[in-house]
């Protein structure tokens, strides 16, 4: 999710810079800097870099603004192509973007959760291969970034799921616990359980994207926000159409439980970006990421699954153009 730059080029050549892990107020506060130019000139006007996510994930996302500086410095070599930056635009179309944005993780022990004790009362499979892996077992857990993913033994799956969805909050670090059942996807928090599902035609609320949606319960476990028929959920961005997604999904898992800000959950080998920062959960630090396009017509309320068809379009303007 980010904010779309509009663009103004019809150039034959694009370049695609996926910078990872890049915040976007990490990239407004560097193209605003005056220390990163091909930053700020991209911005104005309208290759993959992992530096900037390897460094967060190890020092925090407060690092990013002197990534930023070293990530512009390669972006103005490809500038540097045609001898001129203006001139490189005319010729070349850039699209900029991160594939996610960071939280800072606490420096404590505390902050990191390990999912095999939050579900110590339930017989968990061991890392490890076999032909049945939960024969005489009720579930597998793996925690990954700042999320975690529940896998029931599939012949007790509506047996197991309410015990488990009700062990899972009894970290402190758990804000969220998120289930599909039938038709209609769960989430349940401190603050409240709601359940939502698609709707049909007119009916329901709409959110920024333009998907509409049955809400019951209480909106507060995404922190929605209804006004005039439209549904938004700044602290968790988009959140109905990505859980819906991520739900949708048979490899997810049966729950899913996001993180706290602050808080990172333990991998299968006990690793964890502890004192760092991390990424995987909902809330818009994980998820907000700058998008800019010097091509016409970028979308509005971009996402990241946004950038095929916003490049793709653009090349077919050209053919139709050509024709």
């Amino acid at each position: 999710m980010g904010n779309a730059t509009r663009g103004r080029t019809s150039p034959r050549r694009v370049v695609l810079v996926v910078i990872d892990g890049m915040r976007s107020d990490a990239f407004e506060r560097a193209a605003s800097s005056g220390r990163a130019p091909a930053l700020q000139f991209l911005r104005d006007h309208g290759s993959y870099l992992h530096e900037n996510d390897h460094i967060s994930h190890h020092r925090g996302p407060g690092t990013q603004v002197d990534n930023l500086v070293r990530a512009s410095e390669h972006i103005g070599s490809v500038l540097d192509t045609f001898g001129d930056w203006d001139r490189t635009l005319r010729e070349v179309g850039f699209v900029l973007t991160a594939n996610h944005g960071q939280t800072p993780i606490g420096g404590d022990a505390e902050h990191v959760i390990d999912f095999d004790d939050v579900l110590a009362d339930f017989r968990q499979v061991e890392p490890g291969k076999g032909r049945d892996p939960f024969e005489g077992r009720d579930l597998a857990v793996c925690g990954n970034g700042r999320a975690a993913f529940v896998y029931l033994a599939p012949d007790r799956r509506d047996e197991l799921r309410g015990p488990v969805a009700a062990a899972l909050p009894g970290s402190p670090g758990v804000d969220q616990v998120m289930w599909r059942d039938g038709p209609v996807y769960v989430v349940d928090s401190d603050r409240g359980r709601m359940e939502f599902e698609p709707a049909a035609g007119q009916h329901g609320v709409v959110d920024e994207r333009g998907h509409r949606w049955h809400l019951r319960g209480n909106l507060r476990a995404v922190d929605a926000i209804v006004e005039h028929g439209a549904v938004r959920t700044p602290e968790y961005p988009l959140a109905f159409w990505r859980i819906r997604s991520a739900l949708d999904l048979d490899r997810i898992g049966d729950l899913v439980a996001r993180m706290r800000l602050g808080y990172d959950c333990a991998d299968l080998s006990g690793e964890s970006h502890r004192g760092g920062g991390d990424h995987a959960s909902l809330h818009a630090q994980d998820s907000l990421v700058p998008f800019v396009s010097t091509l016409e017509d970028p979308p509005m309320h971009p996402a990241a699954t946004d950038v095929t068809p916003h490049v793709v379009r653009h090349f077919q303007r050209l053919a139709g153009m050509a024709a």
